[in-house]
């Protein structure tokens, strides 16, 4: 088992109808976590995918109009599990400690920032990346979504593809090396209100202070946070 197939089963899916990605749609929010090639050992997702196929096995019990909030909590719960691994992890990579990468892996955020998305927030851990974006960017008028690849509005995969790709092969040029950087696959989460884009803004810039790495959000040097997001102004 490799990670994709982890983060298959915790991220949503793209469910295609009339070929419009509705789980992943077009023009909205997205919390997406992708982590360095090898900062996770098999035997750690062999056991965590287990854990969730039993638990998922439970819901088979659940009236389905009752089951998507317990899903979306078991989701939250096995997220928040891995990142916590991932803050503590004692095994390598650390690549994105070098200031040279950080700074590689932040100029290809900010690359389609303000055409493909707008970036709200993100914070580039040890051997991960957090970061928060709005993809109604690319939207600019009303149009029919139905449309969005004549239009060539780009959905979420692509872009993380441009993102990750870019990164990569960068990253690896400063550090002299060859081979896959970035883990196939990532966690993405479309935020679906105000009150969940608030708390999930607020746990990026957390992370740093969780992790031990600075006291205060603001002394995170590749951290990054909008001046607004979802009408608040910073993190506390």
């Amino acid at each position: 088992m490799d990670e994709k197939e982890l983060m298959d089963a915790l991220a949503y899916r793209p469910f295609y109808r009339r070929r419009l990605p509705h789980l992943q749609p077009v023009g909205q929010v997205f919390f997406v976590t992708f982590r360095l090639y090898g900062s996770i050992p098999q035997r750690q997702l062999f056991a965590w995918r287990r854990t969730f196929e039993q638990r998922i096995a439970r819901f088979e019990a659940i009236p389905p109009e009752s089951r998507t909030p317990v899903i979306e909590a078991e989701r939250e719960a096995i997220f928040k599990f891995y990142d916590d691994w991932l803050d503590g992890n004692p095994n390598g990579p650390y690549h994105l400690q070098n200031p040279a990468v950080a700074e590689v892996v932040t100029r290809e955020l900010h690359r389609h920032d303000g055409a493909l998305y707008q970036m709200l927030a993100y914070c580039i851990m040890p051997n991960h990346v957090h970061l928060l974006f709005d993809t109604s960017a690319q939207i600019v008028d009303e149009v029919d979504l139905d449309q969005w690849e004549q239009l060539g509005i780009k959905p979420l995969n692509v872009i993380m593809q441009r993102i990750k790709g870019a990164s990569a092969r960068y990253a690896n040029e400063v550090l002299g090396r060859s081979g896959s950087f970035w883990q196939a696959g990532s966690y993405d989460h479309y935020v679906r209100n105000a009150a969940s884009l608030q708390r999930i803004y607020q746990y990026i810039l957390d992370n740093p202070v969780k992790a031990g790495l600075v006291k205060n959000w603001e002394d995170f040097p590749f951290s990054y946070a909008a001046h607004s997001a979802g009408g608040f102004q910073s993190a506390k």
